[in-house]
């Protein structure tokens, strides 16, 4: 996406129903809202890689 600074995610929080309905946005990482903090947070196991790796 234009502008987006690099290593920069778009999240998409919407439900399915709601991105089925409305178009889904290009290039975003799909993350449920109920799952949003333990799929982002960099030292949980559950993380999607687009979160990064934990601090060193």
């Amino acid at each position: 996406m234009a502008g987006r600074p690099p290593g920069a995610i778009i999240v998409d929080t919407r439900p399915e129903f709601q991105r089925r309905t409305a178009g889904e946005v290009s290039g975003a990482v799909v993350v449920e809202r109920n799952h949003l903090e333990w799929r982002l947070d960099p030292g949980s196991d559950a993380r999607i890689p687009e979160a990064g790796s934990p601090p060193v």
